[in-house]
Formats: structure tokens, C-alpha cells, sequence
């Protein structure tokens, strides 16, 4: 069954008007049909933001994040995110290889326990360190055609969007995802997720893209909580592209001497 890889990170599309409706396949192809590059590494800010009652308690953490995409072979990416600020979190990382087949490995290093540990497939729909992203919403997700469908059009923001629905395998967190797509420059502006109840948990905002050299990139992401009301937010401040990383930066020895 053919399968094609889905990252949040808004890209260019090329559309076709037709009169009947739109192939969400097609969407999602075109979507990955545009270019990016073999690396980056970007300086992220991390703020979430905790509802109790009427008061809102804010913590804001800084990360770079490393990334590396593969044009062939068993790894479709690797990923690695070490925070850097504040003391508190200083050192922590998360290493995830994404591969070709669609699931996802993952290892959390925290400088107290001086290694670095496996997560299980799981804890992966478990909160990453406090924030309103899990394990599993950093991964890459592999789409088989037959898990997607037409949601229509809609308007968001004043943006006319194409909606593609996706049902999730059972083992995931979520039952399904619905994606807004812009028309207007067709980069990914929303992600709303539903639980195995059908109801609605997450909404991923994604209200802010950049463009570097030929590249777009999401620039702003906000991860909403429909259960408790919280958010966490990240703001992509600088990247580097193709910068040459090498594969053994990518491993579980480099995670841990990162610290």
C-alpha cells in the first residue's frame, strides 16, 4: 500500500482545480513534493503556558533542535532536541529516528540519571517534559492513502483551506487527525486531533511560516489542550540549513555527551 510521510512543518503546494472533489492523496503529495533540506539546525524558544482557575503560569525554555533527512534507505529523518535554558533543564535531550516503515524510535536523556533512556512505544502519548506536546506529536507520521479522506473547504481566519481527514493506526493516541491546508499559499495552518472516543483533545495552530532561500518552515507552532485548557508554544528564532550534520551525531553515545 503506498505511503507517503507527513511533517507538520507547512510546504508549498501546487493545485489543480477540478470540479469534482480533490484527492486528499494528491494534497499530501504535493504537500512532501517540495523541496527541503538535507539538515538543519534551529534555535527554538519553548513557552507553556498552565491554566489554574483565572491564573495563567508561564515557563519558558530555549532548545536547539538538529535535524537530518533521509533521501533513501531505512530512516526517512533523525531528530535531536537539547534545551539549553533555563538551569533546570539545561542538557536535557530527546534523540527520535523516524523510519521508512512509519514507526518511531525515541531516547530522553536527563543529566541527573547520566543516560539515556528508551521510551516505550507506550509512553510515547505521555507529556514531554510538562508540555502539551507528547512523544508521539514529535514524531514523524508515515500516511497510507487508504487511512485519508476529503474533509471539504472551509475558511480559517479568513484563509480558504482544503481539509484532509486521517485515521490513525490503534495503537496511536489519537483515533484521527484532521489537517487544514491553505489555498491561498497552501502551507499546513491547523492539526486538530480527536481521541479513540471521537473527541476533539488537541488543536495544533500553526499561524506563522517563514521562507529561507528556497525552503518554507513553520515559524510559530501553538499546541492547544481542549481537556485542561493549557498551551505550549514554539517560535523557531534561527536556521541553519544543510549544515553537514553526520549520522553518529545522531545516536544514543553523542545524547548523552552533549551534557
Amino acid at each position: 500500500m503506498a505511503k507517503i510521510r507527513m511533517i507538520l512543518p507547512g510546504l508549498l503546494l501546487v493545485w489543480a482545480t477540478a470540479q469534482t472533489p480533490p484527492s486528499p492523496a494528491k494534497i499530501m503529495e504535493r504537500v512532501l513534493n517540495h523541496p527541503h533540506p538535507a539538515s538543519t539546525v534551529s534555535t527554538i524558544t519553548l513557552t507553556m503556558k498552565k491554566t489554574k482557575g483565572k491564573r495563567v503560569k508561564t515557563k519558558v525554555r530555549e532548545l536547539m533542535r538538529y535535524h537530518k533527512s533521509y533521501s533513501e534507505g531505512v530512516y526517512r529523518s533523525k531528530t535531536m532536541m537539547r534545551f539549553l535554558k533555563p538551569a533546570v533543564a539545561k542538557g536535557i535531550g530527546l534523540l527520535t529516528w523516524n523510519y521508512r516503515d512509519g514507526h518511531s524510535d525515541q531516547w530522553l536523556y536527563l543529566p541527573k540519571l547520566k543516560k539515556a533512556k528508551k521510551i516505550a512505544v507506550s509512553e510515547q502519548s505521555k507529556s514531554l517534559l510538562g508540555t502539551e506536546f507528547s512523544y508521539e506529536d514529535l514524531q514523524e507520521t508515515s500516511l497510507d492513502t487508504a487511512s485519508l479522506s476529503y474533509g471539504g473547504e472551509a475558511v480559517l481566519d479568513s484563509i480558504p483551506c482544503q481539509i484532509v481527514d486521517q485515521r490513525m493506526p490503534a495503537s496511536r493516541q489519537y483515533s484521527h487527525r484532521r489537517i487544514w491546508v491553505s489555498t491561498g499559499n497552501w502551507l499546513i495552518k491547523k492539526v486538530e486531533y480527536f481521541d479513540h472516543q471521537n473527541r476533539p483533545v488537541k488543536v495544533l495552530d500553526i499561524p506563522e511560516h517563514i521562507r529561507q532561500d528556497r525552503f518554507w518552515f513553520t515559524r510559530k507552532m501553538i499546541m492547544h489542550n481542549l481537556l485542561n485548557g493549557n498551551e505550549s508554544i514554539l517560535e523557531v528564532n534561527d536556521i541553519q540549513v544543510n549544515t553537514g550534520l553526520v549520522d553518529d551525531f545522531f545516536s544514543q553515545t553523542f545524547l548523552t555527551k552533549l551534557d
